[in-house]
């Protein structure tokens, strides 16, 4: 049978398909540079170069979309390379410097554009957004908070936040 007569497939075509992605891509750069309420399924998918009723057969709503997003790193395992990196280097000392390593860690990952595009995004939907606020509150407990935790066995963690919450800040 030629191609002209061979009966056509329903469903999707055949192949990778990049649509999904490329919607999130969009997503991430919107968000980033508007805002939860600022940003529009309208917008993003012309971003994306496809028909919003493209984005809605996806995501079916801006908020699934924007839970969808992921960033393009996981902060966690990020931080404990980092964290392993330093132990190998300084041994028992790293608990000395998990502050220096916390930072220089998450200043380097800001230097990369698209993790600062998707963190922008969702420090600017946690202030207009009760989504962006829940989002932002998991992401840093359950991935930065707890990383620490564990590299530093709670050692000092938990009075130098008590020291920030009810003392005198002026202590070391």
């Amino acid at each position: 049978m030629s191609d002209a007569t061979s009966p056509r497939r329903a469903g999707r075509r055949a192949g990778e398909t990049r649509t999904r992605e490329a919607i999130l891509d969009a997503a991430r750069r919107r968000f980033g540079e508007h805002g939860y309420h600022r940003a529009t399924i309208r917008g993003i998918a012309a971003d994306a170069g496809v028909n919003p009723a493209l984005a809605h057969h996806f995501y079916r709503t801006k908020e699934r979309l924007f839970t969808a997003m992921r960033l393009p790193v996981v902060p966690s395992e990020t931080l404990a390379t980092a964290l392993a990196a330093e132990r190998g280097r300084l041994g028992d000392r790293v608990d000395e410097h998990i502050g220096e390593i916390l930072v220089g860690t998450m200043l380097r990952a800001w230097d990369v554009a698209d993790v600062r595009t998707a963190f922008l995004g969702l420090l600017r939907s946690a202030a207009t957004s009760e989504q962006g606020v829940t989002m932002l509150r998991e992401f840093v407990a359950g991935t930065i908070l707890a990383t620490l935790a564990r590299a530093a066995r709670l050692a000092a963690i938990g009075p130098t936040v008590q020291r920030y919450l009810t003392g005198d800040l002026g202590q070391s």
